[in-house]
C-alpha cells in the first residue's frame, strides 16, 4: 500500500517562475515542516498534521486524481477532518496548522502519480518549461537588436527631407500649436540648414530585410501553445520538418549576423555581399543549429519502422537540439517471451547504448520510479545545446498485474535489469566525468542485498540477506508464469 509510504511520488510539477521542473510531493512536505514546525516536541502535532494530509493527497493520486495541488490539497483537508470529527477547538488548531503549511507552499502546479504515462507527462512538461525559460532571454536579445535597427531607419529618415516635411514636424509636435508654429516655414528652414548623408539606398534595405526577418521569426515564441508546432510522435515525421526549416533557419541566421554587422557599422559591401548571397542551409554552422530551440520527439512504443529507425540517428547525427523520448514499455524481447532460451533486451531497450557511442548527444536512461530523483540530469539534458536521448522504462507490459507501476519500474533498476545511467557530452574531457551511474542503488555491488526478516512453518523469527537479482524481477511478468515453480525448503540443495 503505497499510500501508507512516503517515496518518491507523486510529483508536483513546478511552473516557470521557480528553480526546477518538478519534485517529489514528499520533498516538499519536508521543506515546509523545517520552514513552520518548531523542533521537537513543541512542533510534533503540527507534523503529525501535515504528514497525514500528505499521506491523504498520495491516497488521492493513487486512485487516479491528478489535479493541481491546491485542489488536492483542499479535497484532503475536508476528508481528514471529516473523518476525524474533532472537537470545535481541535479542529480549528488542526486548520489553522494546515493553513500555514498551504501558505508556504512554493508552487501550485499539477500533481502525478507514477504511471504509465507520467514519463511522457513529466519530460513534455521540463521540455515546455525550459524552452519557455531560453525563449524568455532570446526574444529580449532579439527585440533590443530590432530597435537598433529600427534606430538606425528612423535616424536615416530624420535626415531626410521626407523627415522633415511639415506634416511630420506636426505630429510630432502634437495638435494645438499651429497658433504658435508656422510648420511649413520650419520645413523650409530644416530641409535647407540639415543637409545629412542619408544612408544609401542598399544599405537601407539591407536593414530592412533584416528586420522584417527578425519579426517574422517563429522560433522562438513567448506563448506555450505555440510550442506544439516543435512537438512530433514519430522521427520520420520529425526528419521531414527538419529539412523543410533549414533554409528559414539559415534566413534567420543570416539576418541576426548582418544586423550585428550594421549595427557596428562593420559591413562592407565588397567583403560581405558575396558571403551572404551565398549563404544557404549548407552554411549553417553546428554553433548556428544548436542555438535554435529544442525540438521535442515522443516516438510512440511499438510503431519503430525502419524509416523511424534510420530518421533518428540522422537526426542525432545533425547536432540539432533534438530531445527524443524513448517509452520503453517492454524489457524482453516479444520473440523470446515464449521461446526456450530467455533473453532480455528489445530494439528500444538498447537504443540508450546505441546513442552512447554517438559520443556527442545527451543520455538518459532510468526507470520511471527515478524520475523524481534524476530531475536535475533531465533538465540538463534539455538544456544541452544538442541532441538528447531519453530512454524511460514505463512497465507498460506489466499494467495488468497487481504490483504498482512504480515497484514494477523500481524493480527494473535495482535488480539491474534496466540501470540507470547518465552520460553528459560536456561534462568533462574523459568518460569518468561524463558518465555517471551514481543513482543506481548499492552500486558498488554486484546486486542489492536487504536483510529479510520473516516467520518461518515453526512461528520462528528469521533475519537473512536476500540479494533482489534479475530472477526477482522477471517473476514479476505473468507470460514468464511457467518458467517458475516453488521449492520447499525440504528440497533446497546447493545446486
Amino acid at each position: 500500500d503505497l499510500s501508507t509510504l512516503r517515496h518518491d511520488y507523486p510529483l508536483v510539477f513546478v511552473n516557470g517562475n521557480s528553480d526546477g521542473c518538478f519534485r517529489p510531493l514528499s520533498a516538499e512536505i519536508n521543506r515546509v515542516l523545517r520552514q513552520i514546525a518548531p523542533q521537537g516536541k513543541p512542533g510534533e502535532t503540527l507534523r503529525k498534521n501535515v504528514l497525514a494530509l500528505e499521506a491523504r493527497i498520495r491516497d488521492q493520486v493513487l486512485k487516479g486524481e491528478n489535479q493541481i495541488l491546491s485542489e488536492l490539497w483542499g479535497h484532503a483537508r475536508t476528508s481528514l477532518l471529516t473523518d476525524w470529527q474533532l472537537d470545535k477547538d481541535r479542529e480549528d488548531s488542526v486548520k489553522r496548522d494546515l493553513e500555514a503549511a498551504q501558505r508556504t507552499l512554493i508552487d501550485d502546479g499539477k500533481v502525478v502519480g507514477c504511471s504509465v504515462s507520467t514519463p511522457v507527462q513529466t519530460l513534455k512538461h521540463v521540455w515546455i518549461t525550459c524552452r519557455s525559460r531560453r525563449n524568455r532571454v532570446v526574444l529580449e536579445e532579439l527585440k533590443a537588436l530590432e530597435l537598433r535597427l529600427s534606430g538606425l531607419l528612423q535616424a536615416d529618415f530624420l535626415k531626410s527631407n521626407e523627415g522633415h516635411s511639415s506634416d511630420v514636424l506636426r505630429d510630432s509636435m502634437g495638435a494645438g500649436r499651429e497658433d504658435v508654429f508656422d510648420y511649413d516655414v520650419m520645413a523650409t528652414l530644416l530641409q535647407s540648414s540639415l543637409a545629412a548623408e542619408p544612408l544609401p539606398e542598399s544599405r537601407r534595405d539591407r536593414i530592412q530585410r533584416a528586420l522584417e526577418t527578425l519579426r517574422s521569426q517563429t522560433f522562438y515564441v513567448s506563448d506555450e501553445p505555440s510550442s506544439h508546432a516543435f512537438l512530433f510522435d514519430s522521427c520520420t515525421e520529425a526528419l521531414e520538418h527538419l529539412r523543410r526549416q533549414l533554409p528559414r533557419m539559415a534566413e534567420f541566421v543570416k539576418a541576426v549576423r548582418i544586423a550585428h554587422l550594421e549595427i557596428d557599422n562593420r559591413y562592407s559591401e565588397e567583403k560581405h555581399d558575396p558571403l551572404f548571397d551565398a549563404f544557404d542551409e549548407r552554411s549553417l554552422r553546428p554553433e548556428d543549429i544548436r542555438r535554435f530551440p529544442a525540438w521535442l520527439i515522443r516516438q510512440k512504443a511499438g510503431q519503430w519502422s525502419d524509416t523511424d529507425k534510420a530518421a533518428l540517428f540522422e537526426i542525432l547525427d545533425t547536432g540539432c537540439p533534438v530531445k527524443v523520448m524513448v517509452c520503453v514499455d517492454d524489457i524482453l524481447e516479444e520473440s523470446t517471451i515464449n521461446s526456450e532460451r530467455l533473453a532480455s533486451g528489445g530494439w528500444t531497450r538498447r537504443l540508450a547504448n546505441v546513442a552512447l557511442g554517438l559520443n556527442e548527444v545527451y543520455v538518459v536512461q532510468a526507470g520511471a520510479s527515478q524520475l523524481g530523483q534524476i530531475e536535475r540530469d533531465i533538465i540538463e539534458g534539455f538544456e544541452y545545446p544538442g541532441p538528447a536521448l531519453f530512454s524511460i522504462f514505463t512497465g507498460a507490459a506489466l499494467q495488468s498485474s497487481d504490483i504498482p507501476n512504480y515497484l514494477v519500474t523500481a524493480s527494473a533498476v535495482e535488480s539491474r535489469v534496466f540501470p540507470t545511467f547518465v552520460f553528459n557530452p560536456s561534462g568533462g574531457k574523459d568518460w569518468a566525468s561524463r558518465f555517471t551511474i551514481k543513482n543506481n542503488p548499492q552500486m558498488q555491488v554486484t546486486w542489492t542485498k536487504h536483510n529479510f526478516l520473516y516467520e518461518d512453518e515453526e512461528l520462528q523469527a528469521v533475519k537473512e540477506e536476500t540479494a533482489f537479482t534479475a530472477v526477482d524481477f522477471l517473476a514479476l511478468d505473468p507470460r514468464l508464469a511457467h518458467d517458475f515453480t516453488l521449492i520447499p525448503r525440504s528440497q533446497w540443495t546447493d545446486n
